[in-house]
């Protein structure tokens, strides 16, 4: 996913609907969480009073921080909301 998201030819939008960015690129698209999606998400699951959530899988995160200066950023974010 790093050279899609550093990539100068593909185009970022962030979803204000659904809450989520996405890349396109001719007719490449590419919907993904980051960190500004997930805390708006783990913020709506606290102020109705869920008890957690739930993440798909812990390889989708970078967990070897190759693209952020700390591992598993999308856990670390929802973890600052929720834990």
């Amino acid at each position: 996913m790093c050279p899609e998201l550093s990539s100068l030819t593909a185009t970022r939008v962030f979803d204000r609907v659904s809450k989520v960015p996405y890349l396109y690129n001719g007719n490449k698209w590419i919907s993904y969480d980051d960190v500004e999606s997930v805390m708006i998400k783990s913020q709506w699951i606290s102020d109705n009073g869920f008890g957690g959530s739930m993440t798909f899988a812990l390889n989708y995160d970078d967990y070897a921080a190759k693209c952020n200066s700390q591992p598993f950023p999308l856990q670390t974010a929802i973890n600052d909301i929720l834990g």
